[in-house]
């Protein structure tokens, strides 16, 4: 009777956790969904978003299972179904060799060393937080690689360019520009070159602590600490940051 109960305990677990896995498996659009949720509704940005999810929510299912069958995997990488998702979700911010080269060109060779002229599967340039949080989350699902990049300037290869076996995420879209009233506080977009925020802080009156060149990109420069002429005097850019906006994908 034991060993009855045992076999029997057992096939049961098993149907029940394949029943666990398919309803896992098909539920990726929904998973997005979740995600914009916790953003404003009333956004146009994220209202749009919301209809594409739900009118394509078939295709990204479909595609996003893909990465469970390794029949599959052998003709179609992981960054190649990330770069499907990512075009089906966000068209308007998506480039590739296929479908513009003359874009996918441009985006390429932005790099300021060749060390990073690296050709990625597909490049992204979102413009809402929201966009970054789904790419991230896409990527995350499909195991692919990625790479983050500002102006480009870092010359070690992968830092901010990545190959055919990833995507890359280039913030130019990013470019809010702001001063407070009081002049004490610079709101500065992720896609902006130190060189384009000095000449606005310039008309101001007020300066922020960047680094030695005009064009390394804010985030890439922050990143890397940001060392200005006397950061004895003012400290590194990273050291007069009051606060920033950050988005993670929560494992």
């Amino acid at each position: 009777m034991r060993a009855h109960t045992l076999l029997l305990t057992t096939a049961v677990t098993s149907y029940f956790s394949c029943i666990i896995q398919a309803q896992e498996l098909s539920s990726f659009s929904n998973e997005l969904l979740e995600t914009l949720s916790s953003f404003s509704s009333s956004d146009p940005i994220i209202s749009s978003l919301n209809t594409t999810l739900q009118d394509s929510s078939g295709a990204i299912d479909e595609i996003s299972n893909q990465h469970h069958d390794k029949r599959s995997l052998q003709s179609t990488s992981s960054s190649q179904l990330a770069c499907q998702l990512l075009h089906i979700i966000l068209p308007d911010s998506y480039t590739d060799s296929r479908t513009n080269q003359s874009a996918y060109d441009t985006l390429r060779e932005k790099n300021w060393s060749k060390n990073c002229d690296l050709p990625a599967a597909c490049f992204l340039t979102p413009e809402h937080p929201v966009q970054v949080a789904v790419a991230l989350q896409v990527i995350s699902k499909l195991h692919s690689k990625f790479a983050v990049r500002s102006a480009g300037h870092n010359p070690n290869p992968g830092f901010s360019s990545v190959g055919q076996d990833g995507v890359t995420i280039d913030t130019q879209r990013f470019r809010t520009l702001e001063l407070s009233e009081d002049k004490t506080t610079a709101t500065i977009g992720a896609g902006l070159r130190f060189g384009a925020v000095q000449e606005f802080l310039d008309s101001k009156g007020v300066a922020v602590v960047s680094g030695r060149n005009l064009n390394p990109g804010v985030s890439g420069l922050i990143l890397g600490g940001g060392h200005p002429i006397i950061n004895s005097l003012t400290g590194l850019a990273a050291d007069n940051i009051k606060s920033m906006e950050v988005y993670i994908l929560e494992a």
